[in-house]
Formats: C-alpha cells, structure tokens, sequence
C-alpha cells in the first residue's frame, strides 16, 4: 500500500504522510516538494519518493538539449502504451539494473564518429549495429549499452529499438542508454580508426588500442628482464 501527496501546498503535504505514517509505518510514501525553502524539512521526512516539479521540468530542458533525440524516443512511447513500454522497461533493467543509466546520442558525422565515417564512405561497406557495439579491449565481448532509437538522413524515417543486424549510415543519429564505462569505449571505437578495424575486423593495427597495450606490456617485460640480468651481473 503508499500514499501520494502531492498538493500545491507543502506543509499540507507533510502533514498529510507523517498522519498517515503513524497509522501505517508500512506505507509507501510519495511526496511532493515545491518550494527549495522547504527542503530541511522534507530532508527530516523519509518519504520513500520525493517530487520536486521545478527540478523535474529543469531536468527534462536539459536532457532535451543534450539529447536530441530523446524527445521523438519518449514521444514514440507514448504511442504504443503502457504495455509495450512494460515490456521494455524489463527489458532495461534487467540489463542495466534499477539504478539511473547513461542516456547519450551519437551521430555519424565527422565530428563525432570521423573514424566510422571514414570506414563507411571509403568503400561499400555494410556495417551492422552489433559489429560496431563490440569491446574496443575484447572484440569477443559486447558494450554494455542498447540503441533505442535511430533516425536516417533521410528526411525522417526512423527505426525504434533497431536490431542488431541493423545497417549503420553515414548521417544516422542514434540514442543509447548504458553504462558510462560503454559510452567511452564506444567513443574511443568512433573516434580511432586502428580501434574500429580492431572492433570490426579483428586486425589489431600498430596504434590502435589492443596494440598499445601489448606493447606496453611487453616493454615492461623487457624493462624488467633487463634489470634482473644487469642485477645477475652485479652479484657475479
């Protein structure tokens, strides 16, 4: 069982769960804040759920501006109801779990994914969503990351959830949701030319990521082999 409150006075809001709390401690309790004034004292409630709308609509402003593409995505939701968004919010979070992940967009532009571009306007090449969203540190491996929705270049047709067999193009946008530590890796795969024919070919090229780190490891080993024969020749 829980309890809303949610008028546009705050200490009737208050009032209201810590009543209902002294007849149910078991109770639910979502709360909503409207004024900053007030916060200590929402801070002295332990409400399960606060709502404060001017940080809620402050928010959503800017994961709009930095997110492009975030509003058509919702709005799509918004059309195929409650039950189909169900469905995928299990899809998330058994994924990614409960708590809030990363939200980004990436286009295929020369700003931000010039070695992709590059890779896909060189020659005709084919390359499928899932062979991009590959580990840059083990191919064998998948980002922790989905694509929930792609726009073409086009003049507006758009794909939600694409599979991942899906085409990549020159001028797609594409939203992700994920772990941070996926968001950098993938830039790093959009971004380095010797990565992405690592990520999608498997040829571990002079520059790329996986080559400087054996070489790395392998110049410590050197280094390392070196002393203990120099420290062999000083103890003969």
């Amino acid at each position: 069982m829980g309890i809303a409150a949610c008028t546009c006075d705050d200490m009737s809001n208050l009032s209201i769960v810590v009543t209902a709390r002294e007849l149910n401690p078991e109770l639910f309790v979502v709360l909503r804040q409207n004024l900053q004034a007030n916060q200590a004292l929402f801070d002295a409630f332990e409400s399960d759920f606060t709502v404060v709308p001017s940080q809620i609509v402050a928010r959503e402003c800017l994961a709009i501006l930095t997110t492009p593409l975030l509003a058509p995505f919702l709005w799509q939701i918004k059309q195929r109801g409650e039950s189909w968004a169900s469905t995928l919010l299990d899809q998330l979070t058994e994924r990614f779990g409960w708590q809030a992940p990363t939200v980004w967009s990436v286009c295929v532009d020369t700003n931000q994914s010039p070695a992709l571009l590059n890779w896909l306007t060189q020659a005709p090449r084919e390359t499928a969503l899932g062979d991009l969203l590959r580990d840059p540190h083990d191919r064998a491996e998948e980002l922790a990351c989905r694509v929930l929705y792609l726009a073409r270049d086009d003049g507006g047709s758009t794909v939600m959830l694409p599979h991942r067999r899906t085409v990549v193009r020159s001028g797609d946008q594409l939203l992700f949701v994920g772990q941070g530590a996926a968001r950098r890796a993938l830039e790093l795969t959009l971004n380095n030319e010797n990565t992405l024919d690592y990520v999608l070919r498997g040829r571990e090229v002079p520059g790329g990521w996986v080559w400087e780190r054996l070489a790395r490891s392998h110049g410590g080993a050197a280094a390392r082999s070196a002393d203990k024969t120099k420290a062999d020749r000083t103890i003969a």
